[in-house]
């Protein structure tokens, strides 16, 4: 009984640990994103520069997510954890204190973005080797909503905050988290749960990883742009920037009910994973496009919904369907996918904030609509190759 409980303590830490982790990696990204408006005044830079450095930061992610997944297999998931914290919460600190340029900014972003690469995989290692295999996707759901947690405590940054006592004193926020995740993690390596039933050979080959991180691409693109300059985006069809915030935590609130609901529903199922998120992400271009034509609160209201319900709410149980497709190492193959997926990050907000310039906020959100399909027909793609493997190895 007493094992039971600890379990249960064990699991709850966990979870809390890698979502205060996630929030914490995301935050100095998501927070500039949010208080656009006023960080582009005082420092003096265009749309096309705040697509340029959220492009940065998901680009050093994207480049280090493989050792990020490599540093969480040889640390274990607790001092990884703990390493991320201190990269995120340092970078934080850096804009809050000394940023007073486009240069230093990025600056700090890349710190960013190389303590985002660490705890992802962390995180997904970490419920991995203590939640139970039943509750897991749940748990990712749960973990994964970390992300629009992020994007919602920066909406509502820009009323409490920005308009308030400025911009700068929202980055104080990292080190509330970052102390929260350091007395939370794990201590000690543990085993993988998975891998007590499981050999190394049962994973995905490097060349099926591949195509799935490059599928994703596109997806990511969208998410990633959605969250840079939604606020900017409502401001420019004539909303106030305190409702665009407060939208933006709902938009964000939504996406957050939806990872937890997918959760569920995976741990019922055994297969239909990944068909889900491709219907999520074939929904989700709809929102984009409704965005196109947000001038109106009637259509501002339901396009943000969708995209970030539906455009935004598969991440967990994509990373969850990875995880059960690699048994063996789920910390590496995480790390392996998350190329993709911060290349997305990279990639989506640059061509975003360049399409804004050249043309319009129209235009832009619907190639990202088109982006999404893409990814969902990319995505299927993908899958089958997966199948394939996945035959290969249950003949071989």
């Amino acid at each position: 009984m007493t094992d039971t409980r600890d379990a249960v303590v064990d699991e709850r830490r966990a979870l809390l640990a890698t979502g205060a982790s996630n929030v914490l990696a995301v935050l100095p990204v998501f927070l500039l994103g949010a208080l656009a408006v006023f960080v582009r005044a005082d420092l003096g830079f265009t749309e096309r520069a705040l697509g340029l450095a959220v492009s940065i930061y998901y680009g050093s992610s994207a480049v280090l997510s493989i050792l990020g997944g490599r540093i969480s297999e040889r640390l274990g998931p607790g001092r990884a954890l703990r390493l991320a914290a201190i990269g995120s919460a340092g970078s934080g600190m850096a804009i809050a204190l000394f940023v007073d340029s486009w240069i230093n900014l990025v600056a700090a972003l890349l710190l960013a973005g190389f303590a985002n690469a660490v705890a992802q995989p962390a995180g997904n290692l970490a419920l991995a080797r203590v939640v139970r295999a039943d509750r897991q996707g749940t748990a990712f759901g749960l973990k994964q909503s970390a992300g629009p947690g992020g994007v919602l405590v920066a909406g509502v940054t820009v009323p409490l905050i920005g308009l308030t006592v400025g911009w700068r004193w929202a980055y104080a926020l990292t080190v509330v988290l970052a102390l929260v995740t350091w007395l939370l993690a794990p201590s000690g390596s543990g085993t993988t749960r998975a891998s007590r039933s499981h050999r190394d050979t049962d994973d995905l080959d490097a060349s099926t990883k591949a195509i799935l991180s490059a599928g994703i691409v596109f997806a990511v693109a969208g998410a990633s742009a959605l969250s840079a300059f939604y606020v900017e985006s409502a401001v420019s069809f004539g909303h106030q920037p305190g409702k665009a915030g407060w939208l933006l935590a709902t938009g964000s609130l939504s996406s957050i009910a939806a990872r937890i609901t997918l959760g569920r529903w995976a741990d019922r199922r055994r297969t239909g994973r990944m068909t889900m998120v491709i219907r999520m992400m074939t929904v989700g271009a709809a929102g984009f496009a409704l965005l196109a034509h947000a001038g109106s609160t009637w259509i501002l209201v339901p396009g943000t919904i969708l995209a970030f319900a539906a455009g935004w709410g598969w991440p967990g149980l994509y990373q969850f369907a990875i995880v059960r497709l690699n048994p063996g190492s789920p910390g590496d193959a995480t790390g392996a996918i998350m190329v993709g997926m911060f290349a997305g990050g990279m990639v989506g907000p640059i061509v975003f904030g360049t399409l804004v310039e050249a043309s319009s906020y129209t235009v832009a959100w619907w190639t990202l609509s088109g982006a999404l399909v893409a990814s969902a027909g990319f995505t299927h793609l993908a899958m089958k190759a997966v199948r394939s493997d996945i035959s290969r190895r249950s003949n071989a």
